[in-house]
């Protein structure tokens, strides 16, 4: 996670291994998920077909309960960003308990009741994370945030000025993902999931710092 800002608003961007092997799990089975506004586009890179780990009968079924598994993993990605409380440690306990009802592995008995969905879980989740791990770290990619600190200090400034609110109460968090297009979606007030293309675009950037500040 980068966390960017200052003493009067902040700032916290991350590329979430979780969920990028959520994708990974969507895109290498071919899970037949319905297509929804709100649910991202194909990841952004070449796969392996591992379709041949569930039935046809199997991936619908599995597609049809992918879109709630995400949505779960989302929010809890989301809370984990929030800012720590008084007490660090009991924070980070209650963060990792908190994955943990949507992610845990190796059995991942939360998906019990999803037994396609799980075991498609099951046969791809590692490799999914394995993947992950090098998408924030691919080369063309330079080592500081994705959002400039002068953009995102410029956007807050301007979203405080513009509602009429204090700076200290702008507080925004951000979930690059390497998916395809300039997609984004607002998922939660200060809580917002973009493409990576969107990052790279300087106007795009200041549209989704806008709506994920509150504008």
């Amino acid at each position: 996670m980068q966390l960017i800002g200052s003493t009067s608003w902040r700032f916290a961007e991350s590329v979430p291994q979780l969920l990028h092997a959520a994708l990974y799990i969507r895109d290498a089975v071919g899970l037949a998920v319905p297509a929804q506004p709100e649910l991202p586009p194909p990841l952004d890179a070449d796969v392996p077909d591992h379709s041949g780990v569930l039935t046809a009968e199997e991936r619908a079924i599995a597609g049809a309960d992918w879109p709630g598994w995400w949505r779960e993993l989302v929010g809890q990605q989301l809370h984990a960003e929030r800012p720590a409380g008084p007490d660090d440690q009991s924070w980070a306990q209650q963060r990792m308990a908190a994955m943990l009802l949507v992610s845990d592995p190796p059995d991942f008995e939360t998906l019990a009741d999803r037994p396609a969905l799980r075991k498609a879980v099951r046969a791809v989740f590692f490799e999914g994370c394995q993947w992950a791990d090098g998408v924030g770290q691919a080369p063309e990619q330079s080592p500081g945030p994705l959002f400039s600190w002068e953009l995102t200090r410029d956007v807050a400034e301007e979203v405080a000025f513009d509602r009429g609110i204090d700076l200290g109460t702008i507080d925004g968090r951000l979930l690059a993902l390497k998916v395809r297009g300039q997609w984004w979606q607002l998922i939660e007030p200060g809580g917002l999931l973009c493409s990576m293309a969107v990052a790279a675009d300087p106007t795009a950037s200041h549209v989704v710092l806008r709506k994920v500040f509150g504008a």
